[in-house]
Formats: C-alpha cells, sequence, structure tokens
C-alpha cells in the first residue's frame, strides 16, 4: 500500500516501550556511529596518511545497518547520518 498526503507515520515507541527506551536507544547508537567514525578516521597504524585505506565507509555503514536492526524493535528507526 502507498501513502498518501492524509496519511500518517507513527514514529513513537513500539507497544511496551517507553520514550526512555528509545531516547536511551538513539544514545547508544549515535555514541556507537561516533565511536567507530572516530576510531577509522583517526587509526594512523591501520589508517596511514601516505595509504589510506578507506574502510571508514565501510565501518559507519555496517553500524547503521546494525542499529536499525537492532533499534527496530524498540522504535521505528530512523537514522541520520548527518
Amino acid at each position: 500500500s502507498q501513502l498518501t498526503h492524509t496519511d500518517s507515520i507513527d514514529l513513537g515507541p513500539r507497544p511496551g516501550h517507553s520514550w526512555g527506551a528509545v531516547m536511551g536507544v538513539e544514545f547508544v547508537y549515535s555514541a556507537v556511529l561516533c565511536f567507530v567514525y572516530l576510531n577509522c578516521a583517526a587509526s594512523t597504524r591501520n589508517n596511514p596518511w601516505q595509504a589510506p585505506n578507506g574502510f571508514i565507509g565501510l565501518a559507519v555503514g555496517f553500524t547503521f545497518v546494525a542499529g536499525g536492526y537492532a533499534a527496530r524493535a524498540v522504535a521505528p528507526v530512523v537514522m541520520n547520518s548527518a
């Protein structure tokens, strides 16, 4: 089925979960995303300046996939890459 301009999307917590759980999941996966990005970008041993490997995109992509699948039981996940 398609959404029309009169339909709405519920972005609240799923039944059995609270807004606190939603904020907790958001906080945890935002922290994980920052941790992964900064470790991949700042690691000079695994990603030297002379020959960058470009794994940061793959690592961040897998982090988004993991966060989306893990948090979907709590709330409809809309992960923002900004």
